[in-house]
């Protein structure tokens, strides 16, 4: 066992000085950088003038044994939708962002707290969590613009600015939106809700992103969207009620995104394996469904094709479906898809990551742990990528 002391700052240099880590066989745990630079994400170095982030393992990082100075990178900037300071504290990220434009930028927003609903959607703020934590932190090294509780024009409005801060060097471009949603039957779009209740198309939301769009951002450069919202086929009107969701019985391990977690119950439509420890909770449904719902199905073929050239779709489940939950703990409610993600990453911490093959492998992780729960579930990738740039990230 061999100890010896490591110096580590921020950078760029903020109001926390350097301070002195003592550390045993090569290891920082994260934890402990963090009890000293809150929102650490990554640590870097620089061997022979070359930046290269330290790799993790776990909840270790793991520095190399001729390196004694390294740096923290803190890439995930917040934004508050319902802060009083919100558009000064987005002018203040977007004015220092573009002194730097960084190289790989992602935009995640979570929507909890929708105007009138007294059932927050949990699972959303833990999804943005994770998803944030996770695309900042080595490989992947991509400066997060973490968005909560934004409305319908906060969100087209934040997306705008963050493609006005890319450039041709840009690398990749990433999107994950968890929210409500639903699928119009009269427009046969995809819709995300705002937490003010209205809605947009995702179509209305890629198309800043877009490369027939002339922009900032390389025709080459790929931009990928996570859809994390319920895709059951229902209708929208501006003089109908908020939508509460579809009450459901599932399986006390694997209950419907958002809503809050009841005692067990008979419900009509619930099968007979879901009595027993069942917990009632809400689809991240949006507008009013139609009565027959459980027997409405639409293909995916019937939706309006909209999928840009170089860019990449993931939906969280197939049309016709609700965001299913995982609750891996009491206190945490995180979607299938982040879960699934989240596992597989750890299976690999030091690995390459190849972006398609980790959704991939993350899709035969979920199936296989929800079939052994009686269900079946998979996510759905649509994409029309002319290139691989930006889609596999090495440390």
């Amino acid at each position: 066992m061999s100890t010896r002391t490591v110096s580590v700052a921020y950078y760029p240099q903020r109001e926390v000085p350097l301070v002195e880590f003592t550390i045993t066989n090569n290891r920082l745990r994260k934890k402990t950088l963090e009890d000293k630079f809150p929102g650490a994400t990554g640590l870097e170095y620089y061997l022979d003038g070359v930046r290269t982030a330290a790799s993790v393992t776990n909840d270790e990082f793991c520095l190399p044994e001729n390196v004694n100075q390294f740096v923290v990178i803190n890439s995930v900037y917040t934004l508050d939708g319902q802060h009083s300071e919100f558009h000064h504290c987005r002018s203040e990220i977007t004015n220092a962002l573009t002194q730097t434009p960084p190289r790989k930028l992602a935009v995640f927003i979570g929507n909890t707290n929708f105007l009138g609903d007294r059932h927050p959607l949990h699972g959303s703020r833990t999804d943005v969590d994770v998803m944030s934590m996770m695309f900042s932190s080595p490989p992947f090294n991509f400066t997060v613009l973490k968005c909560l509780d934004f409305k319908v024009e906060q969100m087209k409005t934040i997306i705008s600015n963050a493609v006005n801060l890319c450039t041709a060097n840009t690398e990749a471009f990433l999107c994950f939106v968890s929210t409500h949603g639903y699928v119009s039957l009269t427009e046969s779009h995809q819709m995300l809700k705002g937490v003010d209740n209205t809605y947009v198309r995702l179509q209305d939301l890629m198309e800043p992103v877009s490369p027939k769009v002339r922009g900032p951002i390389s025709a080459s450069t790929p931009r990928v969207f996570f859809i994390n919202a319920c895709r059951i086929p229902g209708g929208h009107d501006a003089d109908d009620e908020p939508d509460g969701g579809v009450e459901l019985n599932v399986h006390h391990e694997s209950a419907e995104h958002g809503g809050e977690e009841r005692g067990a119950g008979n419900s009509e439509g619930g099968g007979k394996g879901d009595l027993e420890d069942s917990g009632r909770s809400r689809f991240r449904s949006g507008g009013p469904l139609p009565q027959n719902t459980t027997n409405y199905s639409m293909d995916s073929h019937q939706l309006a094709q909209y999928c840009p050239p170089n860019c990449l779709l993931v939906y969280g489940c197939p049309v016709g479906q609700g965001i299913t939950d995982c609750v891996p703990f009491v206190t945490e409610r995180i979607s299938w898809l982040v879960h699934s993600l989240r596992e597989v990453r750890k299976t690999k911490p030091e690995e390459p990551v190849d972006l398609l093959n980790l959704l991939t492998e993350a899709n035969a992780y979920c199936c296989r742990e929800l079939e052994s729960l009686g269900r079946k579930y998979i996510f759905v990738l649509e994409h029309r990528l002319t290139s691989e740039k930006g889609l596999v990230f090495s440390y």
